[in-house]
């Protein structure tokens, strides 16, 4: 059985081993699913293990860290990476492992019950081979709110809790599209714009959308609204710093860093404090972008 999926302008191909079905949610791919395509970017085989999957840094080691309960483990070497997962909060799989070689990869699931059923899309598992893979492809993850206003894309971004969703319904209550209101891809297309676009996430069910950006928005709730340019290395970095970054060497780090630049470079960056109500939104269309 296949499933074939386009995320980010990459194109998946799922199949599964041993006689395994997908679940209904994997077949829809939370929206993302596609016609099937003879070569895409990246095929992935799933199959089921009955041995909980571990970390293992003998064969090299790129970073660790937790999502929301999750932990997470990435080895690399010449020939291979791996992807393992432990899914703490998860109700059907205690661990998952991808291991990846160059674009094919076979996806162990280890269930907690007996099943025949598997998942395609596990979090955080999509969220760490994604950022991996818009690396090679001049992209990154953003924890951030994304709005098209009449083709015109404002990306806001903070911390958890500042304000991005609210800034996400404000635009849409003016009309504007919400692309995602918590993560985005950007990536730099071959005519050299940056693209933002939603991608799966374990509490939506959406269709792909996209729009190109005209502004980023280092958003902060404020008693008065005001909109204020800031360029350079500070702009850079406090826009990385709501980047999704899961590795932990010299070389990937240099990488993101120089990916964040490109970006700055072709879409300028505000600071932007806000009252909660439609007011920000006539203050950023008449800056007039």
């Amino acid at each position: 059985m296949k499933i074939y999926t386009r995320i980010a302008n990459i194109t998946f191909c799922f199949y599964t081993y041993e006689g395994l079905t997908f679940s209904e949610e994997s077949i829809s791919y939370r929206g993302f699913s596609c016609e099937p395509i003879q070569s895409p970017d990246y095929s992935i085989g799933i199959c089921l293990t009955s041995q909980p999957h571990t970390f293992d840094r003998t064969i090299g080691y790129l970073g660790e860290g937790e999502n929301i309960g999750h932990t997470w483990h990435i080895l690399k070497n010449d020939t291979v990476e791996i992807f393992t997962t432990l899914l703490d909060n998860n109700p059907k799989y205690q661990t998952a492992q991808l291991i990846l070689h160059s674009n094919r990869g076979t996806l162990e699931l280890c269930p907690k019950e007996p099943t025949n059923v598997a998942d395609a899309y596990l979090f955080p598992m999509l969220n760490l081979i994604m950022a991996r893979i818009l690396h090679s492809r001049n992209g990154i993850l953003v924890h951030s709110s994304v709005v098209d206003d009449n083709g015109k894309g404002y990306l806001f971004t903070a911390v958890s809790g500042t304000g991005k969703s609210t800034m996400a319904r404000i635009w849409n209550s003016c009309g504007a599209t919400i692309i995602n209101d918590d993560m985005n891809a950007l990536y730099i297309t071959p005519s050299r714009y940056v693209c933002a676009t939603n991608i799966p996430m374990p509490y939506y069910n959406a269709k792909p959308s996209e729009t190109y950006l005209k502004a980023i928005f280092l958003i902060s709730q404020s008693k008065t609204n005001f909109i204020r340019p800031i360029s350079g290395a500070v702009a850079n970095l406090r826009f990385f710093a709501n980047t999704i970054y899961h590795a932990i060497n010299k070389e990937v780090a240099s990488q993101h860093l120089s990916i964040v630049n490109s970006i700055a470079k072709r879409v300028p960056i505000y600071e932007l404090g806000f009252k909660p109500d439609i007011d920000i939104v006539n203050e950023v269309r008449d800056l007039d972008l």
